[in-house]
């Protein structure tokens, strides 16, 4: 027996067998065994039915009483899914006047994978509704001025109006397929009861394949006007199916390495530049280059003091930084939208390249003075770093007064973290613990 329908005219009776040969492959049962009594009443069911088939009429012509000087014409698609497939049917509505015609135009059914999928069937549905939509388009010299797209789906309704690149990759392929052939607003809700396409993926009673069933004619409310349909026009909300999966993890980890544990500056920046230095090395490895051995370099060096800056700051000015990082991404902010209680109001800060944070100094358009000399590292006064690095200044000028010491320091940090008592108090605890030293030796 062979069924020739390439048009889908009677896809609602066709879909019941696609589905009974489905489950019968399923069950395991061999060509030459009989199969189970609840497929076999069901083959019944569809022979006893068949013969209905020859009474079907369709009328070649789409309409008969509109007249032929491009009326309103409509493309409405229905679209449906079950456990068992998904189907799509199409109509042409004809409107002249308070003259209303409707025709069957066509229907593209699939039945559901053999093996069980998590996949969304509904979205699949829309998406066959989509490409029948555009083939009915190119096919014929009528053209719709107008398209509806029906799904008794309430979430591919809130797919299609939301962000798809949130959901998981599979439905928000086919988002972004039926976004670019449709428009949000050509797509509707509709009741399951009034749904046609419901036809054809559920059979819960025969099919009425008599001329004046709803398959053959559309839904009753395609012959009434415009605005007695059922559109709603509210927000179709949200959901939280098929949302794209986000891991959040939020470890507390020890610092690699103790600031506080450490009594000179330079001996703190080998330190961070080695310990940099390792995961640079293990990427390197993976790659097959050549690691990096041997003395640190200059580059080394610096990348390992910034580090030190943007650890510190970090510590001291969160709230600052993640005000100021938002600022760089929205310019039209001001930099002033930091609070008025805060230590960098006045500072006018900035990152530079590395992410340090410096002061927008008064001599910015000056040539002849450095780059921290016109933007001062802001570093907080009552740190450990900032005593190792007034520290190392002092000892780098052979023990000369403390204002010596904070000229020097002021040429590369903001003076207002480096008050004249703090290098004095630094250099007198530095003596102390030097002739302690010496008294235990």
């Amino acid at each position: 027996m062979k069924v020739y329908d390439p048009l889908g005219l009677i896809g609602n009776f066709l879909m019941f067998l696609k589905i009974l040969l489905q489950e019968i492959w399923r069950s395991g049962v061999t060509w030459d065994e009989p199969i189970a009594s609840k497929e076999w009443n069901k083959w019944k069911l569809w022979l006893k039915v068949l013969p209905r088939i020859e009474s079907v009429r369709i009328p070649r012509c789409y309409r008969m009483c509109t007249g032929a000087k491009d009326p309103n014409i409509q493309l409405h698609i229905f679209v449906d899914a079950s456990e068992n497939g998904y189907a799509a049917v199409a109509y042409l509505r004809f409107e002249e006047g308070r003259t209303i015609e409707c025709a069957l135009v066509g229907s593209k059914t699939r039945v559901a994978p053999l093996r069980f999928v998590s996949i969304p069937l509904e979205i699949q549905a829309a998406v066959i509704g989509v490409r029948l939509a555009i083939s009915i388009e190119d096919s014929h010299k009528l053209k719709p001025s107008q398209r509806f797209f029906w799904s008794d789906s309430r979430d591919v309704i809130c797919w299609i109006n939301s962000d798809h690149r949130k959901y998981s990759q599979f439905v928000g392929c086919r988002i972004g397929e039926i976004l670019e052939l449709t428009e949000v607003s050509e797509w509707n809700w509709i009741s399951t009861k009034i749904n046609v396409a419901d036809d054809a993926t559920k059979w819960q009673r025969l099919p009425n394949l008599s001329s004046n069933g709803r398959w053959f004619r559309g839904p009753p409310f395609l012959w009434e006007p415009g605005s007695r349909w059922p559109i709603t026009r509210s927000d179709p909300g949200s959901t939280t199916l098929e949302l794209r999966s986000h891991a959040l993890h939020h470890t507390l980890l020890e610092p690699a390495i103790k600031i506080d544990k450490f009594s000179r500056w330079k001996r703190l920046i080998r330190h961070v530049a080695f310990v940099q230095r390792f995961p640079m090395n293990v990427r390197r490895k993976i790659l097959k280059e050549t690691l990096v051995t041997g003395p640190l370099t200059q580059e080394e060096l610096v990348g390992a003091e910034n580090y030190i800056y943007k650890t510190v700051q970090a510590e001291v000015f969160p709230e600052e930084i993640q005000i100021l990082q938002e600022a760089d991404r929205e310019p039209w902010r001001s930099k002033r939208s930091l609070p008025k209680d805060s230590a960098l109001y006045k500072l006018s800060p900035i990152f530079d390249r590395e992410g340090v944070l410096r002061m927008h100094g008064p001599i910015d358009a000056c040539e002849f003075a450095s780059n921290d000399t016109k933007h001062p590292k802001l570093l907080p006064k009552s740190h450990h770093v900032t005593e190792l690095i007034v520290l190392d200044v002092h000892l780098q000028y052979c023990h000369l007064n403390h204002q010596t010491v904070l000229n020097e320091i002021r040429q590369r940090y903001c003076h207002a973290f480096v008050p004249s008592t703090v290098g004095f108090e630094i250099v007198a605890n530095f003596a102390g613990s030097e002739i302690r030293n010496l008294s235990h030796r």
